[in-house]
């Protein structure tokens, strides 16, 4: 990722990628795309999580109508997402002079080795004349709206989850252990929101505001790339974490590793041990025969 004053990019370079170049700028908007299906998924992950709580029939009887409403939703908003990023984001003249003033000049690689997609919101021209680009604007006007109305259905179905979960406590005919788990199950879902929000959301708005605001600069960019990176890996931990299940089992993993490693070293004290002994009585077996 590259940004300076009013733009910030996402490069892919032609000699580093293992796709024909023609491909290289779909597979760009498909990457970002990925960010804009992940508040999809986020949205679902609630919805099915308050149908789980609250035991409604739509999912235990397997309905095809949410099946499918829960398969598509994700895949029409990327879908959605992609289109608008392809044509408000892609490559235009203005950006490839913001490429050429800003990055090639000190990097040797040439502009048709660069495949970018990104927002530019104060372009300027070969005379140095500044613009608006309100079709980057409205693409990101739109996109923002996305992001909202995502965050709309994860709070509405995540507090209708939580005060379920709360009633449901205070009644005797739902198992403790039932009532336990699905707790588990709402604060993991709900850890699992908020490390994209600080990792990818708040950067990611962070580096819109600086690049609007006309003072974006790169290790912004570098920041926001280093961050999404490290969301895959620290997604999954809350369930470690937070669900019992998990924990038990991680927990008697490492013990028994701990136990074998112990294990091991402790026989191979007492090898040694012994090997020693053996010696100290051949040598002194040897020493009274030669005597």
């Amino acid at each position: 990722m590259f940004s300076q004053n009013s733009g910030a990019l996402i490069f892919v370079f032609a000699k580093e990628a293992l796709l024909p170049k023609s491909f290289l700028l779909p597979a760009n908007v498909l990457y970002c795309t990925f960010f804009g299906s992940s508040m999809a998924l986020f949205a679902i992950h609630f919805i099915y999580r308050y149908l789980a709580v609250t035991g409604s029939n739509l999912i235990k009887n397997h309905n095809r109508k949410v099946i499918i409403f829960l398969l598509l939703f994700p895949l029409s908003f990327g879908f959605f997402w992609y289109l608008l990023s392809h044509f408000t984001l892609g490559p235009f003249e203005e950006g490839d002079l913001f490429v050429r003033k800003y990055y090639l000049v000190d990097h040797d690689i040439q502009l048709s080795e660069i495949h970018y997609v990104g927002y530019y919101f104060y372009p300027e021209d070969a005379y140095g004349n500044t613009t608006m680009n309100w079709k980057c604007i409205v693409g990101c006007a739109i996109e923002a709206s996305f992001i909202n109305v995502s965050f709309g259905i994860i709070f509405y179905y995540g507090y209708k989850c939580y005060r379920h979960t709360k009633s449901a406590s205070k009644k005797f005919t739902t198992s403790s252990s039932h009532i336990s788990l699905q707790t588990q199950l709402f604060y993991a879902l709900v850890f699992q929101t908020v490390i994209p929000v600080f990792l990818m959301h708040i950067p990611s708005t962070i580096s819109i505001s600086a690049a609007f605001s006309n003072i974006s600069f790169e290790s912004l960019s570098q920041m926001l790339a280093c961050t999404i990176s490290l969301y895959p890996a620290l997604d999954p931990l809350p369930n470690f974490f937070i669900i019992k299940s998990y924990r038990l089992a991680i927990l008697g993993f490492f013990k028994r590793v701990a136990y074998f490693i112990v294990c091991r070293k402790a026989n191979t004290t007492n090898i040694i041990k012994v090997q020693t002994r053996n010696e100290l009585f051949m040598s002194n077996a040897s020493k009274t025969i030669m005597t």
